[in-house]
Protein backbone atom coordinates (compact mmCIF):
# COMPACT_ATOMS: atom_id res chain seq x y z
CA UNK A 1 0.00 0.00 0.00
CA UNK A 2 1.56 3.48 -1.03
CA UNK A 3 1.30 6.61 1.53
CA UNK A 4 -0.14 9.67 1.28
CA UNK A 5 2.57 11.78 -1.25
CA UNK A 6 3.81 8.86 -2.60
CA UNK A 7 4.77 8.73 -6.33
CA UNK A 8 2.39 6.53 -7.43
CA UNK A 9 -0.21 8.98 -5.61
CA UNK A 10 -2.06 11.30 -7.65
CA UNK A 11 -1.58 14.98 -7.96
CA UNK A 12 -5.65 15.04 -6.89
CA UNK A 13 -4.96 12.81 -3.87
CA UNK A 14 -1.97 14.25 -2.84
CA UNK A 15 -3.64 18.22 -3.05
CA UNK A 16 -6.69 16.46 -1.06
CA UNK A 17 -4.69 15.01 1.83
CA UNK A 18 -2.75 18.74 2.19
CA UNK A 19 -5.59 20.72 2.20
CA UNK A 20 -6.90 18.48 4.68
CA UNK A 21 -4.20 18.42 6.58
CA UNK A 22 -3.41 22.49 6.61
CA UNK A 23 -7.37 22.96 7.65
CA UNK A 24 -7.03 20.42 10.55
CA UNK A 25 -3.93 21.67 11.50
CA UNK A 26 -5.21 25.60 11.41
CA UNK A 27 -8.41 24.02 13.42
CA UNK A 28 -6.57 22.60 15.91
CA UNK A 29 -4.41 25.50 16.22
CA UNK A 30 -7.70 27.46 17.11
CA UNK A 31 -9.08 25.18 19.64
CA UNK A 32 -5.85 24.89 21.16
CA UNK A 33 -5.27 29.07 21.51
CA UNK A 34 -8.73 29.25 22.95
CA UNK A 35 -8.96 30.82 25.98
CA UNK A 36 -11.62 29.76 27.79
CA UNK A 37 -14.94 27.04 26.84
CA UNK A 38 -16.75 29.90 25.05
CA UNK A 39 -13.84 29.90 22.71
CA UNK A 40 -13.44 26.09 22.59
CA UNK A 41 -17.25 25.25 21.90
CA UNK A 42 -16.74 28.27 18.91
CA UNK A 43 -13.44 26.23 17.24
CA UNK A 44 -15.48 23.11 17.73
CA UNK A 45 -18.31 24.25 15.74
CA UNK A 46 -15.94 25.37 13.37
CA UNK A 47 -14.64 21.60 12.97
CA UNK A 48 -17.96 20.22 12.96
CA UNK A 49 -19.18 22.50 9.78
CA UNK A 50 -15.39 21.47 8.03
CA UNK A 51 -15.78 18.21 8.56
CA UNK A 52 -19.72 18.49 7.12
CA UNK A 53 -18.17 19.72 4.50
CA UNK A 54 -15.32 17.66 4.02
CA UNK A 55 -17.74 14.44 3.77
CA UNK A 56 -19.11 16.56 0.22
CA UNK A 57 -16.09 17.37 -0.72
CA UNK A 58 -14.32 14.15 -1.39
CA UNK A 59 -17.09 12.86 -3.44
CA UNK A 60 -17.81 15.90 -5.96
CA UNK A 61 -15.31 18.07 -7.58
CA UNK A 62 -17.02 21.35 -8.08
CA UNK A 63 -17.99 21.21 -4.34
CA UNK A 64 -14.14 20.25 -3.66
CA UNK A 65 -12.66 23.18 -4.82
CA UNK A 66 -15.47 25.67 -3.07
CA UNK A 67 -14.49 23.83 0.38
CA UNK A 68 -10.85 24.27 -0.11
CA UNK A 69 -11.31 28.11 -1.40
CA UNK A 70 -13.48 28.96 1.61
CA UNK A 71 -11.23 27.14 3.89
CA UNK A 72 -7.74 27.90 2.93
CA UNK A 73 -8.01 31.33 1.11
CA UNK A 74 -10.72 32.78 3.04
CA UNK A 75 -11.07 31.23 6.24
CA UNK A 76 -7.32 30.27 6.99
CA UNK A 77 -5.12 32.24 4.11
CA UNK A 78 -1.79 31.91 4.81
CA UNK A 79 0.53 34.50 5.36
CA UNK A 80 2.44 35.57 2.28
CA UNK A 81 5.79 34.13 1.96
Amino acid sequence: MEGVGSESASKAENDLCYGTWLIWGALTDLWEEASDSTGREAAESEMRLAAAGQITAVRDETVRKEFFDYWLLERFPSPAV
